[in-house]
């Protein structure tokens, strides 16, 4: 059985450490950021440091801060072995009449 805490407590802790270097590669105070974030400093610094789970609204907003995707939170750096492959082929996009309709609508 796999160990779920552990992967969760890092995936925390990649959380935190991302904000923050984007944060200061930006040049971003984390007032800032709480700022353009709408969350409190408290928050941001709570985490940066992993002591607190953003929600996904929080990291939403945090992203749009940094000028981020959502998936740099969680995605492998290049040769990390990547947790989220990219598709090789694309598919069209579904068309109404891809979808099943409900009988007696």
């Amino acid at each position: 059985m796999k160990n779920y805490g552990m992967q969760m407590d890092e995936m925390i802790k990649r959380i935190g450490l991302r904000v923050r270097a984007q944060r200061r590669s930006k040049n971003i105070s984390q007032s800032t950021l709480s700022q353009m974030s709408k969350l409190s400093r408290a928050a941001v610094i709570h985490i940066e440091t992993h002591k607190a789970v953003p929600s996904l609204e929080s990291l939403i907003n945090i992203a749009s801060a940094l000028d981020v995707h959502l998936s740099y939170f969680f995605v492998d750096e290049p040769g990390e072995g990547q947790i989220l492959q990219p598709k090789q082929e694309q598919s069209a996009p579904l068309q109404p009449n891809d979808l099943p309709m409900a009988a007696n609508q």
